[in-house]
C-alpha cells in the first residue's frame, strides 16, 4: 500500500473526502516529523512508538579505499511497534502477502517492469495475465499491444461467475470496468485516454456507477505507466424479470472533478437465452476532461451535477431517455428530476424579469455614498423581483428535498448533456419560502461586498426547521446558489477535443504545465447600435481608461482585422440577437452597415471571430446582448455554447434575455472585476462568484442570471505579472 492508497482507504473508511484525508495525514507526518525533530517521542496507544536514538561519533573504515574516516554522531528515528499490533499480526495463520504467489509466476513480468522504471518514458510491452479481484496488486501486465496504443475504460458483464455479453434477468449481476489497455474479447470504451503525466505513485480516482436506483462507489489507483492497469471495479446489480435492456453511468472522478464518463450499455436475457451476435457491451465515452489529473492541488469539487437525458429508464438502444439530473458526490449517485426547471427558465425570460428598467445600477442608497452605486433595499421594485425570485428558487429547492436531496457543497461542477435545456440551478433558493411582506436582509445585502462566505445572520435550509421555512420575513441573497457557490458550467458539446489544447476549434483548459491565464492588458470591443450610444462610448472610454490601444470595432470585417492584429487577452461583445428564416445573426454596428458586414450568421462563428491564430490559452469572452422578441430565446447561453468550442477559455453568457442599456453596465464591472485581480492563486470559479456577489451589490440584478462556460480552476493572472512557467515575451497579445 503507497500514500495514495492510504488516503484512499482512509477516505473510504472515515465518509470523508480524499482532499481532507490528504490534508490531515500530511499535518500528522509533519507533526511527527517535528517532534523527532526536537528530539521527544510519539506514542500511540495500541499502535506504537516513534523515537530517535543517537549514535556516538566513531572511527570507520572506507569500503573503497579502506581509509580509516572519522563517522561524526547520528540520530535515526526508530519505531517500535505496540504489543496489540505485534498481537494483531500473529492472529491467524502466517502467509505470504497476497501478490507473492502471483510475481512468483510472473517474475519475468517483473523483471520487464524494473527495466521499464529504469527506462522511464520507454516502457516495455508486458504480457497478459488474468483478470484481477480487488484484493490483488495494483498493476499487471496488460496484453501485447501497440506503442502507442492507449488505455481505456474496460469492462465485462459477469453472473454466476461467468463472463458474458449480457444481462441475465432476475439475477444478481457484476459490472467489472477497469482502466487499461484494450484486451482481445474484451469491451472497451470508444475513445482512448492519452498518456498524461502522472506521480510515480499513481493516482486515486473514485469510480462511481449509477443504474436507476443502483449506485455504488468505488476507489482505485490510475497507474503511471502506460501499460499498467487499475484493479476492478465490481458493482452489483439485480435485474429484475422484466428488464430488456440495461444503461448503467460510470463516472471516474478526481478530486470531484470529472476525469472520465462512460455509458455501459448491454441486452438482458432470460437465464436459458443464449447469447446472439448482435449482443454485445457498448461503452460510449459521454465526456472526457483527463486534464485535470495534471494539476496539482486543485480545488476539490464537492460535486458533480448531470443535466440531460437518463438512459437508465432507456428500453432499448435507439430509445429516448427523460430528462433528469444526476449528482455525483462524495455518497452514492443519485437521480432527481426538476420538472420545474423550463417552468423557471421561461417566467425568467418574461417581461416581469427583463423589463424592470430602474432595478439596474441603483444609486445613491440610503447606506451608500456618491460615487459607490449600491442595491436599495427599501426599493419595492427590488425587494418584490427578488422575493419572485426566491418564491421560484424555493420551489426548486423544495422538489429536490421532496426526493431526499442534500446540499451538493459549496463546489459545484454542472455538466449539461441536453443540448435544449438549461438548468437554472443558479436561482435555486435554500432560506425558506418569503412571505409576502418579507424584507431584504441587510446583514446579506453588506456581506456581498466583503468577502464573507455567508450571511452573518441569516441560516441556510438544511440549518431550519420545516416551520421556519415555511414563510420566512427576511429574503437573503445568499440563499441564491449563484450568490453562495461556485458553478462550473461545462457542455457535452464544448468536449469533442477536450484532450487536445492549442488547436482550432478546442477549448483551453488548465493543465500541469500551465493554469493561470495571461494578464489581461487589453481589450477588443463591438456592440450593436441598439445598446444606446451613450452606453456604448461609456464603454469605450472606460476601456481606453483601463487599456493603453483596445481595439473598437463598428463592424465584423474591423473585428477580425484588430483581432488578428492585437491578439487581446479579452473580447466584450454587446451584439443584437437577430433571428429571421430559422437562423441567428449577432448584429454589431449601425443599420447603414452593409448586412455581410453588420450581421454575423452562425455558420459564419469560427474562430476568425474569436482566435484566428489558435494562441493557448484561448481569450475571455464577455457576451451579452440586447433582447429579442422571440419567444424561445433562453437567453446568450446557447450562443455562449457555440463561443465556448472556439479555442476558448472562458465564455461568459447569461441565462435570461437583457436589455442592451443593461448590458453594457454589466459589461463594464465584469471588466473591471476581471482587470483588478491582485491574487495570483484565486482561481476564476472564486473570482466569478465575487463579480456576480459585487455586481448585485451594486445594483446590477442581472448579475444573477451571469454564467460562465469554462473550467473554473482557471486563475487570473495581476496586471503587469506572468503567466505560470511565461517570461513576459512568451505571453503573445
Amino acid at each position: 500500500m503507497n500514500k495514495n492508497e492510504l488516503i484512499a482507504a482512509i477516505a473510504r473508511h472515515s465518509g470523508l473526502s480524499i482532499s481532507d484525508c490528504r490534508r490531515a495525514l500530511k499535518a500528522i507526518l509533519e507533526e511527527i516529523t517535528a517532534a523527532l525533530a526536537r528530539g521527544e517521542s510519539v506514542s500511540l496507544l495500541g499502535f506504537g512508538t516513534f523515537s530517535v536514538n543517537t549514535r556516538a561519533a566513531r572511527m570507520g573504515r572506507n569500503p573503497r579505499s579502506g581509509q580509516t574516516i572519522h563517522i561524526p554522531a547520528r540520530r535515526a528515528p526508530v519505531f517500535k511497534a505496540a504489543k496489540a499490533l505485534k498481537d494483531a499480526q500473529n492472529a491467524g495463520p502466517v502467509r505470504s502477502s497476497p501478490g507473492t504467489a502471483l510475481r512468483k509466476e510472473n517474475i519475468g513480468n517483473i523483471r520487464r517492469k524494473t527495466t521499464a522504471k529504469k527506462a522511464r518514458r520507454k516502457r516495455v510491452p508486458k504480457r497478459a495475465s488474468r483478470s484481477m479481484r480487488p484484493d490483488e496488486p495494483l498493476e499487471m501486465a496488460a496484453g501485447p499491444e501497440p506503442e502507442n496504443e492507449e488505455r481505456r475504460v474496460n469492462a465485462d458483464i459477469r453472473c454466476d461467475g461467468v463472463s458474458r455479453n449480457t444481462f441475465v434477468c432476475g439475477k444478481d449481476n457484476t459490472i467489472r470496468c477497469w482502466i487499461g489497455l484494450r484486451q482481445q474479447g474484451v469491451s472497451s470504451s470508444d475513445s482512448a485516454i492519452p498518456s498524461l503525466d502522472i506521480p510515480d505513485d499513481g493516482l486515486p480516482l473514485k469510480v462511481q456507477m449509477r443504474w436507476r436506483g443502483e449506485s455504488q462507489s468505488r476507489w482505485i489507483i490510475l497507474p503511471a505507466d502506460r501499460t499498467a492497469r487499475t484493479r476492478d471495479c465490481d458493482f452489483t446489480i439485480h435485474i429484475p424479470e422484466n428488464e430488456r435492456y440495461i444503461s448503467a453511468e460510470i463516472i471516474f472522478r478526481y478530486e470531484g472533478s470529472v476525469f472520465e464518463c462512460v455509458r455501459l450499455e448491454a441486452f438482458a436475457i432470460t437465464a436459458d437465452e443464449a447469447e446472439e451476435a448482435h449482443h454485445d457491451i457498448r461503452i460510449t465515452s459521454v465526456i472526457d476532461a483527463r486534464q485535470v489529473i495534471e494539476i496539482e492541488n486543485r480545488q476539490p469539487v464537492d460535486a458533480t451535477i448531470f443535466w440531460g437525458e437518463d438512459r437508465s429508464e432507456v428500453s432499448g438502444p435507439d430509445a429516448k431517455g427523460p430528462t433528469a439530473l444526476r449528482i455525483f458526490g462524495s455518497g452514492s449517485p443519485e437521480k432527481f428530476n426538476l420538472n420545474e426547471a423550463n417552468k423557471a427558465i421561461d417566467w425568467l425570460n418574461t417581461e416581469l424579469f427583463i423589463t424592470e428598467k430602474s432595478l439596474v445600477r441603483k444609486q445613491a442608497s440610503a447606506a451608500g455614498t456618491p460615487g459607490e452605486p449600491r442595491i436599495d433595499g427599501s426599493d419595492e421594485e427590488v425587494v418584490r423581483i427578488l422575493r419572485t425570485l426566491a418564491e421560484h428558487g424555493t420551489e426548486l429547492y423544495n422538489q429536490l428535498m421532496l426526493q431526499g436531496f442534500e446540499d451538493p457543497g459549496q463546489r459545484i461542477q454542472l455538466i449539461n448533456t441536453e443540448p435544449e435545456e438549461y438548468v437554472p440551478i443558479e436561482f435555486v433558493y435554500d432560506r425558506g419560502f418569503p412571505k409576502k411582506s418579507a424584507t431584504l436582509c441587510q446583514a446579506g445585502l453588506a456581506a456581498l461586498s466583503s468577502d464573507a462566505q455567508d450571511c452573518p445572520e441569516c441560516k441556510p435550509a438544511p440549518d431550519m426547521t420545516l416551520e421556519e421555512r415555511d414563510g420566512t420575513d427576511k429574503i437573503c441573497p445568499f440563499g441564491f446558489w449563484s450568490l453562495s457557490k461556485i458553478i462550473e458550467r461545462r457542455d457535452l458539446d464544448s468536449q469533442a477535443d477536450a484532450s487536445t489544447t492549442g488547436t482550432a476549434g478546442s477549448q483551453s483548459h488548465p493543465n500541469g504545465e500551465r493554469r493561470a491565464l495571461p494578464a489581461i492588458d487589453n481589450a477588443l470591443f463591438a456592440s450593436s447600435f441598439k445598446v444606446p450610444e451613450a452606453e456604448r462610448d461609456k464603454t469605450a472610454a472606460e476601456l481606453a481608461g483601463l487599456f493603453a490601444a483596445p481595439g473598437i470595432a463598428l463592424d465584423w470585417s474591423e473585428w477580425k482585422t484588430l483581432l488578428k492584429d492585437k491578439k487581446p487577452p479579452l473580447l466584450v461583445v454587446l451584439p443584437h440577437h437577430h433571428i429571421e428564416s430559422n437562423q441567428d445573426f449577432l448584429e454589431i454596428g449601425a443599420q447603414t452597415v452593409p448586412e455581410e458586414d453588420r450581421l454575423l450568421n452562425r455558420g459564419r462563428m469560427t474562430d476568425l471571430i474569436v482566435n484566428p491564430t489558435a494562441i493557448d490559452p484561448g481569450p475571455i469572452v464577455i457576451l451579452l446582448g440586447c433582447r429579442t422578441a422571440a419567444e424561445t430565446e433562453t437567453g446568450y447561453v446557447h450562443l455562449a455554447r457555440r463561443f465556448q468550442q472556439l479555442s476558448t477559455a472562458i465564455v461568459m453568457g447569461t441565462l435570461a434575455k437583457i436589455l442592451g442599456r443593461h448590458a453594457a453596465p454589466v459589461a463594464r464591472e465584469l471588466v473591471s472585476e476581471l482587470v483588478s485581480v491582485t491574487d495570483a492563486d484565486a482561481d476564476f470559479g472564486t473570482i466569478m462568484l465575487r463579480v456576480r456577489r459585487r455586481m448585485l451589490a451594486r445594483g446590477y440584478l442581472m448579475a444573477m442570471c451571469l454564467v460562465a462556460l469554462g473550467d473554473a480552476e482557471w486563475r487570473l493572472t495581476p496586471r503587469n505579472a506572468t503567466t505560470d512557467n511565461q517570461e513576459p515575451s512568451d505571453v503573445q497579445h
